[in-house]
């Protein structure tokens, strides 16, 4: 047995375990989200529970990841204490997970291009260079350069990014939410986005708490930048 390599059984499924409360999913040992949820109701109650398992609650199902990464065949008392640990921490941001329920969870969240979000060269150079024809003081330009300059960014730190720019910077009344669909459409045309994944910016730009869109407002949404 000097030549067991663990990790690669581990990997092949030899010897993981299903439970109650896991199950081998695609050959990778993954938490059962209905038995989740079901207990979890039994804790926070329905609503509770399906806005956690099926709403914007990356959090949760990038820990899920770094669980199974620390605890490769985890008990059923194992992945309750590690349910009950993540359903009482405050919930302060959500993050659309494509793949929630079920799967091993996010892995790398949406990039978007900065330029193309902030208007793109077609806007940008000519604006650079004579700031004054736009009516764009050397403050914001300055502000747009220092975005710019991380050329691909997490959807939700440009989010952030972009919103204390308007405040700070712009401060102007209506406009924000605009650009915003403007550089995801601007993506999705480019074949830098799906329409599902600049569905789920936009929503996480109007909806950042997860709390206000229901179904046939996503959908509507997503309609949106399929159509385009």
């Amino acid at each position: 047995m000097d030549n067991f390599n663990l990790r690669k059984y581990l990997a092949e499924g030899r010897l993981l375990k299903e439970n109650q409360y896991t199950y081998m999913n695609d050959n990778v040992l993954d938490m059962d989200y209905d038995k989740i949820r079901a207990y979890i109701s039994t804790k926070k109650g329905d609503e509770f529970a399906d806005d956690f398992i099926d709403g914007y609650n990356d959090d949760f199902y990038e820990n899920v990841v770094r669980f199974f990464d620390k605890n490769p065949n985890p008990t059923d008392e194992e992945v309750l204490n590690f349910v009950d640990i993540e359903i009482e921490k405050e919930r302060e941001k959500y993050i659309p997970a494509p793949n929630a329920p079920g799967g091993i969870g996010l892995k790398e969240e949406i990039m978007v291009d900065t330029t193309v979000m902030m208007g793109g060269d077609e806007y940008l150079k000519p604006m650079f260079a004579a700031p004054e024809k736009y009516g764009i003081e050397q403050e914001e330009v300055e502000a747009i350069k220092n975005i710019i300059a991380t050329p691909k960014m997490p959807a939700s730190k440009f989010l952030e990014v972009f919103g204390d720019y308007w405040v700070n910077i712009v401060q102007e009344p209506g406009g924000d939410a605009g650009q915003i669909e403007q550089g995801l459409e601007d993506h999705v045309k480019g074949g830098m986005l799906s329409p599902e994944e600049a569905a789920q910016i936009m929503i996480m730009y109007w909806d950042p708490d997860g709390t206000d869109y229901g179904d046939e407002e996503k959908e509507d949404i997503l309609k949106d930048f399929q159509n385009l």
